[in-house]
């Protein structure tokens, strides 16, 4: 309301400082405060009407009693709420200036949301108000505004004057049966809004003239909030969800409504299982912030499967509470639900209903809360493997309880525009899946000599490998675990990989043990005949026709079927070491088959048991005993036979044929595994046979090791290699009768259904390739060869005679054309060979049997030098026949062959050889190669030496001894002259045989008082005899 308004400024002085003189009157009548002197603008004296406008709830709304707040704001559809209204107390009539003030043509207008709708009103007033008219005239229930007018003509002067509604409006079904949608979807507000419109006159005193009219209206200042004038609902509805749940019923603990896990897939029955189902009808207990309405009248509608093979057991004795109401069987009066169809198999599936009008639980279930429903379900064993039976349930309810709720009249039936709401909850189903048939991997049960290789893992999934040898059989077992349920042209087929074949396959009786415990029979009833499987060369069928199990045990899943059948591992090239024989998905093809309810064929892999192809391979070696030997020695031989293949090797056999090799057989066998046979009959004396038990195989990654002798022949030559050769057999299985089937035998050996073979002599087959060979060799030594100088520190005088020697050690046996050239001039000068009486050529023949076929001696050689030999001298010996004995490892050797040559060689005193010059002496020795026959040869030196002479250099002085002389004064007769002789060696070797002469003149004469004598430096010459040959006069 405005009366008056001033705009006052305030007066500075020129510095910007307040006026504050004359002094301030602070205090003013409107309650404010001046702070400086001020002054008036402008005054508005304004114009005043005004009016109260007011709408409240009054008491609760007609549903859900007591309700869960106050104020009852929260509503449900249908649900009827009542309202007053209060409009009037106008006033301003008394607004100075204007002597008259009146109101009139007045409009009070309820604004009903879309959504709600007008049931009734009743309406109350003062004297002042004219004629009140709801107009337009409404019919319940009406949508859209409610709008009452009064005082058309006769205007309201004075104030004290109200007008009052009582108005009931109800929550419409709107839009029709929608969940959760505008404009009355749960959590929406439904606002009414209260609004009045009229006409205000004054007439000025000023002027004397009435003003125009003005039209009062919510636009207009000063306009009653909507906070008095305005009441809100919140809509709520109900929401209900149904949950389906299957249990399978597992005596003797989970038994009705002790089964306890219930879930919304049951796959892991069959149909000799019985079946609880609970349906749980759940109210939501809030949304959006606000709580779910009541749910009423809740009927729950559950559709079995369309195969109507589900038996449902009767409600009247099946020891379950149906429908919620906490009563079951005969104890629950007011019944327990409908069943409409009952029976299988008659094209008729059943539907069955559980109603509020027989279960208190379901007449209304409040926010949060549930109902749970149960009954029970047994399926017909013709149901098949893997078949699926859906039940869907969904619930139907309403907004009101019972028919209209607490509707006044106009009550209007559920799902009317202005009735309760219908709702239908969304469809939950549950769903029974029968056990599948599980074909389990494919199991080895048994093989005829190889060890089963147990694995704790799924065997289609573990690293295990099972390997199998050639020719050896297996008995498999194929396992699938059956469902009680009816199987149509039950059907087992395993194709088999190459390289296997069946064999054997037993008839299979499904009337006795151990089948007789699934109750096998025809669909019609009838028992099963005994099947014949059909065992082909790569494929075994088993063709049981259309079969129903009908029974197993309480504690088991499944009933375990299985068959066998034995196969072979085929002796072809295919089947080779580390051949893969895995046998079953995904490796081949190997399946149960069926047809199911749909007549469409189903197979289940059988998954793989993985095999392989393994082979024995033997690594034969053998060594000799020492690396050299000849002739008569006696060598150990040592084989070892080494298992480095995958599989047991069976009867080894090992053959020596040492004929043509200079080696003889002589038996001594030994080491740590012994044959235990040794013949020398099949192939001869000189070629045995080795060969163990048949059960005495060589495992895979073993060794075996034996020992025997042979002796080298007296004829073997130097350089010669004695080879042994080994051959070796084996078989991939003890022997024939190695076998499961019912004859106790497999095929020939070497043939395709028989065990893989070798042969000796080895036959190198592609096929039967067990064989192998092993050598080893011992060389005999070659001869030695020395030449050495004996004389090595006689000086290389002229005319010196140096004693040489050629040392030729032989092994022992035979060498051919040994033959010796000594070099007398190595070094280009020659020595010269003496072969006479006083200095003969010696020979020493140790070891030496003969030579050239005679007793050894130099006459035996075919050639050998003569005296004076000079430049290259030699000795042609020939062949040389040795002494023998076995001296391996022998601590002192008695015959140890040797031919060593002594002779002199002199420094010759010729022309040609002089201080200085260089003698050597060289040899060389060549015999043939006793493998190759090819010339050897080998080399001896000595040491060259200088050929050394003496070298004599004379100087002779004087001196005057003569009594009174000096010594150098010259001679006169009868002085006495003294003579040195000074001789010096200036040469390389000793001179011997010294002989001094001094030829005196006519003049002199030797001294007969003086004695000579002789030193070397300065030593007295020892047996110098002092008197010269033909003294006095020289």
């Amino acid at each position: 309301l405005t009366f008056r308004a001033d705009v006052v400024g305030q007066i500075n002085l020129s510095d910007g400082s307040a006026l504050t003189f004359p002094a301030i009157d602070e205090a003013r009548g409107d309650g404010g405060r001046d702070i400086a002197n001020n002054y008036s603008l402008d005054g508005v004296q304004g114009r005043v009407v005004g009016f109260n406008l007011v709408k409240v709830q009054q008491g609760n709304c007609s549903e859900n009693n007591p309700p869960p707040g106050a104020p009852d704001d929260k509503v449900q559809i249908g649900e009827e709420c009542t309202f007053q209204i209060y409009a009037g107390d106008w006033f301003g009539y008394r607004t100075p200036g204007r002597t008259l003030v009146a109101v009139r043509d007045i409009a009070v207008i309820d604004r009903l949301p879309d959504g709600q709708g007008y049931i009734w009103s009743t309406t109350t007033s003062t004297s002042g108000i004219e004629n009140p008219t709801l107009s337009p005239l409404v019919s319940a229930p009406n949508e859209g505004a409610v709008e009452w007018t009064f005082n058309k003509t006769v205007a309201i002067k004075q104030t004290g004057h109200w007008f009052r509604a009582n108005v009931a409006t109800r929550l419409l079904n709107d839009p029709k049966n929608t969940f959760n949608a505008l404009p009355n979807g749960h959590a929406e507000e439904s606002t009414n809004t209260l609004t009045s419109t009229f006409w205000a006159t004054f007439m000025n005193d000023e002027t004397g003239e009435m003003e125009p009219p003005e039209r009062i209206y919510e636009e207009t200042a000063g306009f009653p909030a909507k906070a008095v004038r305005q009441v809100k609902l919140i809509v709520t509805e109900p929401h209900l969800t149904v949950s389906k749940q299957v249990c399978i019923e597992s005596p003797p603990d989970r038994i009705g409504l002790s089964c306890s896990h219930f879930t919304d897939l049951a796959a892991d029955g069959d149909a000799y299982d019985t079946y609880i189902y609970r349906l749980t009808i759940e109210n939501e207990a809030a949304s959006e912030g606000f709580t779910r309405a009541p749910a009423y009248d809740v009927t729950v509608h559950d559709i079995l499967d369309a195969s109507d093979l589900a038996y449902v057991r009767p409600f009247s004795r099946d020891g379950l509470d149906n429908d919620g109401d906490a009563e079951m069987d005969g104890a629950d009066t007011s019944g327990e639900g409908e069943i409409s169809d009952n029976e299988v198999k008659n094209g008729m599936r059943a539907e069955l209903t559980f109603s509020h009008t027989h279960s208190k639980a379901l007449e209304r279930i409040d926010p949060g809360a549930k109902v749970d429903l149960y009954y029970r379900v047994d399926f017909e064993d013709d149901a098949a493997p893997l078949q699926t039976f859906v039940n869907e349930v969904k619930a139907t309810y309403d907004s009101l309880a019972g028919p209209v709720g607490n509707q006044r009249r106009p009550q209007r039936p559920t799902g009317d525009f202005a009735g309760a709401r219908a709702y239908t909850s969304d469809p939950d189903t549950a769903v029974v899946r029968m056990l599948p048939v599980n074909a389990k991997p494919k199991t080895i049960e048994k093989l005829s000599i190889t060890d089963y290789i147990a694995s704790d893992d799924d065997p289609a999934s573990s690293d295990t490998v099972q390997g199998v040898s050639i020719g050896e059989e297996v008995r498999f077992r194929l396992t699938a675990n059956l469902p009680v349920a009816q199987l149509r042209d039950l059907t087992i087929t395993d194709e088999l990989p190459a390289g296997l074949t069946c064999i054997e396959a037993p008839p299979v009786d499904l009337n006795v043990w151990p089948y007789s415990g699934a109750g096998f029979r025809r669909p019609n009833g009838n028992p099963i005949p005994p099947i014949s499987p059909i065992c082909q060369q790569d494929r075994v069928t088993w063709a049981f026709g259309d079969v129903v199990l009908t029974n197993r045990k309480d504690n088991a899943d499944y009933f375990e079927f299985w068959v066998e059948f034995i196969a072979r591992v085929k002796n072809e090239a295919i089947t080779k070491d580390g051949k893969d024989l895995s046998n079953g998905a995904p490796s081949t093809i190997a399946y149960v088959e069926y047809i199911d309810e749909g007549s469409k064929r189903v197979r289940h892999d059988f998954g793989q048991v993985k095999a392989v192809v393994n082979e024995p391979q033997i690594d034969l070696t053998q060594s000799f005993s020492t690396a050299s030997a000849d002739a008569a020695d006696i060598l150990t031989v040592t084989v070892t036979a080494e298992n480095i293949g995958t599989a047991t090797a069976f009867n080894p056999r090992v053959l020596d044929q040492l004929d043509g090799h200079n080696l003889t057989y002589v038996g001594n066998v030994g080491g740590a595994n012994p044959p235990d046979q040794v013949d020398t009959t099949t192939f001869g004396a000189n070629q045995p046979l080795f060969s163990w038990r048949s059960s005495d195989g060589i495992v895979a990654g073993s060794t075996i090791s034996f020992t025997f002798d042979v002796r080298v022949d007296d004829i073997v030559q130097p350089h010669e290699i004695l080879v042994n050769a080994l051959q070796a057999d084996w078989t991939s299985l003890p022997g024939r009768a190695t076998a499961l089937n019912g004859t106790g035998s497999i095929g020939e050996d070497g043939s395709r259904l028989g065990m893989r073979i070798g042969a000796l002599p080895n036959a190198g087959d592609a096929l039967n390739d067990y064989e192998t060979t092993a050598a080893a060799q011992v060389e005999v030594p070659a001869p030695a060869f020395d030449k050495s100088d004996l004389a090595d520190t006689l000086i290389p005088a002229i005319g010196a005679r140096k004693v040489f020697q050629v040392e030729v050690p032989l092994p022992e046996g035979i060498t051919h054309h040994l033959f010796i050239r000594d070099l007398l001039d190595a070094a280009g000068l020659s020595y010269v060979l003496e072969n006479n009486a006083a200095y003969d050529i010696t020979y020493t023949f140790q070891g030496i049997a003969a030579i050239n076929g005679h007793p050894p001696g130099e006459a035996a050689f075919n050639a050998f030098p003569a005296d004076g030999g000079k430049g290259g001298i030699t000795w042609d010996i020939g062949t040389v026949a040795t002494r023998t004995e076995n001296d391996v490892n022998a601590e002192v050797e008695a015959v140890v062959p040797l031919i060593r040559i002594q002779y002199f060689a002199r420094v010759n005193n010729d022309t040609e050889t002089d201080n200085g010059d260089t003698l050597r002496n060289s040899a060389t020795l060549t015999y043939d190669h006793g493998e190759s026959g090819v010339p050897q040869t080998m080399s001896g030196d000595t040491p060259a030496v200088t050929v050394v002479e003496p070298e004599l250099n004379l100087s002779k002085s004087v001196r005057n001894v003569t009594p009174g002389k000096s010594a150098d004064d010259p001679a006169e007769g009868g002085d006495l002259l003294a003579y040195q002789l000074v001789i010096q060696n200036i040469g390389t070797a000793t001179a011997f045989d010294v002989n001094v002469v001094d030829t005196l003149p006519a003049t002199l004469q030797l001294h007969g008082g003086f004695a000579p004598t002789a030193e070397i430096n300065g030593t007295p010459v020892a047996g110098f005899v002092a008197a010269p040959a033909n003294a006095p006069a020289g």
